[in-house]
């Protein structure tokens, strides 16, 4: 992922997310997820615990209409790079 477009999610933090895509290992189906700001919504998928949530196929939509999205391998990079910053409400 290219360095502006992490800037660009990391300036976006704020805005609606909906996290679809993750499976709930414990109720052994779908994981449905509240949505969430999309800061809130990289480290969810970032740091999902294993024996807890697969999100190898996870997908966060945000923005107007949904019309951007991330997957799981895109918010781990972001999470990496920004960390704990994404959660700040500016």
């Amino acid at each position: 992922m290219p360095y502006d477009l992490m800037e660009a999610m990391f300036e976006r933090r704020n805005e609606g997310a909906q996290i679809s895509g993750v499976y709930d290992v414990r109720r052994k189906q779908k994981a449905n997820l509240a949505p969430r700001r999309l800061g809130e919504a990289i480290q969810f998928v970032a740091l999902a615990a294993p024996e807890c949530y697969i999100v190898r196929s996870a997908t966060v939509a945000f923005g107007e209409k949904a019309n951007g999205s991330l997957r799981a391998n895109d918010c781990a990079r972001i999470w990496s790079k920004y960390g704990m910053s994404l959660l700040d409400r500016v």
